[in-house]
């Protein structure tokens, strides 16, 4: 449901600041499933209704990849995930990312490599 929910508001974000040219990448390979309609289900009725508010808006973009990303790859979005769950309330860091987040960011321009475990 986190990852549902914060995507509907990425995407809330992207059409407010007008653009266009989206790569969504994550790493529930059943949220994927569902978006790109290999899927038909997701786990509640509250988690559908928030896909169903996604899948409304992606046709309003030029252009929308929609793919699945292993953890591993997408470390700084986990991140941020992990700092949400954390919270009481709502929090968009709109101008600098937290430390923690920066630092997966510079490790990620840097070219790190994080092996998946088995």
């Amino acid at each position: 449901m986190a990852e549902c929910t914060a995507l509907k508001r990425g995407l809330e974000m992207v059409l407010e600041n007008g653009w266009c040219n989206v790569w969504l990448e994550g790493d529930s390979m059943n949220l994927v499933e569902v978006l790109v309609n290999r899927k038909r289900s997701t786990k509640s009725m509250q988690h559908m209704r928030v896909v169903r508010d996604i899948k409304s808006m992606i046709p309003e973009l030029k252009e929308c990849i929609v793919s699945h990303i292993y953890r591993e790859g997408n470390r700084a979005a986990d991140k941020f995930a992990a700092l949400g769950y954390g919270l009481d309330e709502l929090c968009i860091w709109t101008q600098e990312p937290p430390d923690e987040v920066i630092k997966i960011v510079r490790e990620d321009a840097e070219g790190k490599t994080i092996l998946r475990r088995k």
